[in-house]
């Protein structure tokens, strides 16, 4: 992460591991939701692009700061995912980039006696999500007309 005050840069190469799980929704594959079992992480949507990859942008505002969150996911298999995620932020003056390669590797299958139980809240959830992603259309609309269609994998020209 880069942020334009005060010249403040910041790697961070630590594994993280936490429990989520990722849903591909529709038989079509057509939207895939990631949702994070640990409360202070964010759930993600991702809507299928070309090539099979999966693209989601996430704005929000948190104590006043503009915060845009453009991922992508590429399902190499159904127990591997790769990616990346890219981040600005604006607040007070200060603006900040971020970037994060990330790999997600499915340790635990879902049972099916979980996916029963889970799949009601999940398909709330992911209307939830789909809610506030509405909310913000004007916010993402901008984002990815500045940078061609997003930065993560590539941006999403081209896609079927």
């Amino acid at each position: 992460m880069e942020c334009s005050a005060f010249g403040i840069k910041r790697k961070d190469k630590r594994a993280d591991k936490n429990d989520g799980a990722v849903w591909v929704l529709n038989d079509d594959c057509s939207t895939i939701f990631s949702e994070a079992y640990e409360k202070q992480r964010e759930d993600v949507i991702m809507d299928r692009g070309r090539d099979c990859l999966f693209f989601g942008t996430a704005p929000g505002e948190k104590d006043g700061a503009k915060v845009i969150f453009d991922g992508a996911y590429k399902v190499e298999t159904e127990e591997f995912i790769t990616g990346e995620y890219h981040m600005e932020m604006s607040s007070m003056g200060m603006e900040c980039t971020g970037y994060s390669p990330f790999e997600i590797e499915f340790l635990k299958p879902l049972s099916e006696k979980d996916y029963a139980k889970l799949e009601k809240t999940m398909q709330k959830e992911l209307e939830k999500a789909r809610k506030t992603r509405d909310e913000h259309r004007k916010q993402i609309d901008e984002y990815l007309e500045k940078t061609d269609g997003g930065k993560a994998l590539g941006g999403r020209n081209g896609q079927n």
